[in-house]
């Protein structure tokens, strides 16, 4: 699965595939089934590997152009199958690619590593930063600094 290998942080890991073909309402040919794998993604809130469940869930209906999909019922979605081959495995790639999350992130904040920029300073204490619109509040209040 090379395209799910470049979203990953480790080219690692198995999946476990269930797949069913089966006829479905009106003779058309129907694939349904599940995909489960655990990966290894890029925490965003630390930048360290997190392993991340993918689970995905499918049910298809074979179509050979775009009428025959907008008269599906509501249960599939479509799979264009043009040509009367295609890959199980390229079927499976995109759904797991689907099921990846936008943001991968520890589930527990405690769960990160130290994040780079956000120490507190070593007193313990915030610095103080100026306000830009302090000026704007002593301009309000009538006490502007000479």
């Amino acid at each position: 699965m090379p395209r799910l290998v470049q979203c990953l942080a480790e080219p690692a890991g198995d999946a476990s595939v269930e797949v069913e073909f089966a006829p479905g309402s009106a003779g058309r040919a129907v694939v349904r089934g599940q995909a489960a794998a655990t990966v290894r993604l890029v925490c965003q809130r630390c930048m360290e590997n997190v392993d991340w469940p993918l689970e995905a869930s499918f049910s298809l209906a074979l179509v050979h152009d775009d009428d025959e999909a907008a008269a599906l019922p509501a249960e599939y979605e479509p799979l264009l199958w043009l040509d009367g081959s295609g890959s199980l495995a390229a079927l499976v790639e995109d759904e797991l690619l689907l099921a990846l999350p936008a943001v991968a992130r520890h589930s527990d904040p405690a769960e990160c590593g130290p994040v780079a920029g956000m120490a507190e300073s070593e007193s313990g204490e915030e610095e103080r930063q100026d306000n830009p619109f302090s000026v704007l509040s002593q301009l309000k209040s009538g006490r502007r600094k000479q």
